[in-house]
């Protein structure tokens, strides 16, 4: 799911994204611009809309929350995304 270049509206990212990954889902992200590789994490949380119009969600070891546009899913070996 690419929400970076998505045209869905902010609250419809997060009810896409909500019913596609549960929380635990492993997530690769980027807490500045998306550059390299990024790092590898699991969501604590559903994806909430931040102060009405930012799509966010929490992740494992990570001090605040992330915007969707800097998270992906990804499959790690042995399980799924």
């Amino acid at each position: 799911m690419n929400i970076a270049r998505s045209t869905l509206s902010p609250a419809e990212l997060v009810v896409k994204w909500n019913r596609r990954f549960p929380v635990g889902t492993h997530v690769r992200y980027w807490m500045g611009m998306r550059e390299g590789i990024g790092k590898i994490s699991t969501t604590l949380s559903e994806a909430i809309l931040l102060g009405g119009h930012t799509p966010v969600v929490w992740l494992y070891d990570v001090s605040g929350c992330v915007a969707l546009s800097h998270v992906e899913p990804v499959i790690v070996p042995g399980g799924a995304a």
